[in-house]
């Protein structure tokens, strides 16, 4: 009998370990009507925002997980939220990220009435995730963004053989913009003159405010800027546009929808602000894009497969932990013409070979600010980065700073409001003529303007101007 009672004693760990699973796994099992409910809720919404063709396609949809969304930086720690404050706080973050794309789709949809509801329910969602560690392990492994690279296109494209011929288009640009970048800023010419645009004045904050900002971190080591802060960062950086103006192509507008087809209103200039984290070296920055739209990019001659209605240039700032410009880039709204001017002692790596895109870095380094950027008529290319006060032929005429958001709800001219963006991101009617050659390097419709987020920047390789590595992956530190 002792020997028994003895016996039972040992057992009795794994006794409760295993009476604590089956109540776990019965737990789950167990429906839960109000859980039950907020799933069908999900459901309802994304069939409402489906038949209004509402979809938002910046961030992904989680598969299995309807109240969550994942961009490309949230993605990027999937493999480190193992201890459950981490969890809990990515998790937050992927709601917070699908709340925020429900406030442009469920106007669209007609049922605006329903986002109240979907706060609630997708924390109680949420909660239940972060408390099941199944689901944990199962969000883990579904909260990927595949990149925006067409395998089939490349492989049907024998992207290999095509590779060359990609690399000898590139290398043609870049040696163009070299021997533009080679002339004196000073001796610059354009078929228009220079007319300034430039922002509201607006109060900065200080420099030691930023730092408390930027200090105050999560437990993911990602700064907890609010909207406020957010809105007094891009307005403190955003640039002067120096604008070679030689037609209403040239003139900056808003984006508009008429019978539901985008166009551009130039009665009023908007440059649309976002603001968006980075890595470099394991901490993570904060970042600053502004979007800057023409009604086109016209012809140069007879056939210009680089020309068509919208044409977008995106200018971003990365701050350094202190709260200063390490670095500014650009691309246009397609994605093409990625170019880096450095503040920060960095240097471009080498060439990453035959598979690999050298991205460029025309300049060298640039003053730390506050810049004008000099924008080349028609083409509407980064010419220069120049000190704000760089001269110009005409007076100053001042744009607007708006939210991103405000083109994820534009009023469609039928009584309704609908997304800039389309299936994919895409800009429905800015396609481009070289869209019919270049697929083949697995970019979707090149040369059409598209969604943050939606980004491929390279024909050679594969990179996203919203990789959370990109700065690691392009610059190694010029100490």
């Amino acid at each position: 009998m002792p020997g028994s009672r003895l016996r039972f004693r040992a057992a009795r760990p794994a006794v409760v370990a295993l009476a604590a699973l089956l109540a776990a796994c019965t737990a789950a099992m167990r429906p839960d009507p109000v859980l039950d409910a907020c799933r069908a809720l999900f459901v309802e919404a994304d069939a409402r925002s489906a038949r209004a063709g509402a979809e938002d396609h910046g961030a992904r949809r989680v598969p299995g997980f309807d109240w969550l969304r994942v961009d490309r930086f949230l993605a990027s720690f999937r493999e480190s939220t193992l201890e459950p404050e981490r969890f809990e706080t990515w998790i937050e973050r992927l709601r917070r990220l699908d709340l925020d794309a429900r406030a442009a789709e469920l106007p669209a949809a007609g049922a605006p009435e329903l986002l109240p509801r979907l706060d609630d329910c997708g924390r109680r969602l949420a909660a239940a995730d972060a408390a099941d560690p199944a689901r944990r392990d199962e969000l883990r492994r579904r909260a990927a963004v595949l990149d925006d690279y067409s395998l089939a296109g490349r492989v049907l494209g024998f992207y290999p053989v095509a590779v060359p011929f990609l690399r000898h288009g590139i290398a043609a640009f870049q040696r163009r913009i070299g021997r533009d970048y080679a002339i004196p800023a000073a001796d610059l010419t354009a078929p228009g003159p220079l007319v300034p645009w430039q922002p509201a004045p607006a109060a900065e904050p200080g420099a030691e405010e930023v730092r408390a900002w930027l200090a105050r971190t999560d437990a993911l080591g990602i700064p907890r800027l609010d909207a406020g802060q957010w809105r007094r960062l891009l307005a403190a950086h955003a640039p002067r546009f120096l604008v070679e103006t030689a037609g209403a192509y040239d003139e900056p507008g808003s984006p508009i929808l008429r019978d539901g087809v985008a166009a551009l209103d130039t009665a009023q200039a908007r440059v649309y602000g976002l603001g968006a984290y980075t890595r470099r070296g394991g901490r993570i920055l904060a970042q600053l894009v502004y979007v800057l739209w023409f009604a086109e990019r016209p012809p140069a001659g007879r056939f210009d497969p680089y020309a068509g209605w919208l044409d977008g240039v995106i200018w971003r700032v990365t701050l350094d932990a202190e709260g200063g410009v390490l670095l500014y880039d650009t691309i246009h709204s397609c994605g093409c013409y990625h170019l880096a001017f450095p503040v920060a002692p960095l240097r471009a790596r080498s060439d990453g070979g035959y598979w690999d895109e050298r991205v460029l870095q025309p300049q060298g380094r640039v003053p730390p600010g506050p810049v004008a950027v000099r924008l080349q008529s028609g083409t509407h290319y980064v010419r220069r980065v120049l000190p704000a006060a760089a001269p110009a032929a005409a007076a100053a005429r001042t744009y607007e700073l708006g939210d991103y958001r405000e083109m994820l709800a534009l009023r469609d001219g039928r009584g309704g409001v609908r997304s800039l963006f389309g299936d994919g991101g895409l800009v429905a009617g800015s396609e481009r003529a070289e869209r019919w050659w270049l697929w083949v390097s697995g970019v979707v419709s090149p040369g059409t303007m598209r969604q943050w987020g939606r980004h491929a920047t390279a024909f050679v390789g594969r990179r996203h101007f919203d990789d959370p590595d990109l700065i690691d992956r392009l610059f190694l530190a010029d100490e």
